[in-house]
């Protein structure tokens, strides 16, 4: 999750692009910590800093809002 942290800096200072791939979870989920994702980043969370909480908050809704690839369980 830090490293995500650190892409959305610089990402934020122009120094990055970003092109997110969503393997086997909906981008949904990952904006919001919801479904089963979510479970592992509640769990994740327990164990964290509030402050870093939400830097990892922010860092996901910002690359999850980013058009990306989603893929499933299906070969290409």
């Amino acid at each position: 999750m830090d490293e995500l942290v650190k892409m959305k800096k610089r990402v934020d200072k122009g120094k990055l692009q970003v092109i997110p791939i969503f393997y086997k979870v909906r981008a949904r989920d990952v904006r919001g910590q919801t479904g089963e994702f979510g479970d592992k980043f509640w769990a994740l969370a327990k164990t964290s800093r509030g402050d870093q909480i939400m830097e990892w908050k922010e860092a996901l809704e910002c690359i999850s809002n980013k058009m990306g690839l989603s893929l499933g369980d299906k070969r290409y």
